[in-house]
């Protein structure tokens, strides 16, 4: 999906909702992946599905350059 309308309009959760609908929670292995273009909006798009999903008790990591890929693979793993 690719989606352009101004900032503030919903774009991130819109596309949370739809992502979080469709993952099956019993299962304990990545289900979606998000590409952002940077860092920043990686980290905002992380605390949107971190603040929808958490009744769900989904588990959400964002993996940026500069940081420890051991531990982004460790944490992917489990």
């Amino acid at each position: 999906v690719i989606a352009q309308a101004q900032s503030g309009t919903g774009k991130t959760a819109t596309f949370a909702i739809g992502i979080l609908q469709k993952i099956d929670i019993s299962k304990k292995e990545c289900q979606a992946l998000v590409l952002a273009p940077t860092r920043e909006l990686a980290t905002q798009i992380q605390g949107v599905f971190n603040a929808i999903g958490e009744r769900l008790n989904v588990k959400v990591h964002a993996c940026v350059g500069g940081t420890a890929v051991a531990q982004d693979i460790r944490i992917l793993q489990e």
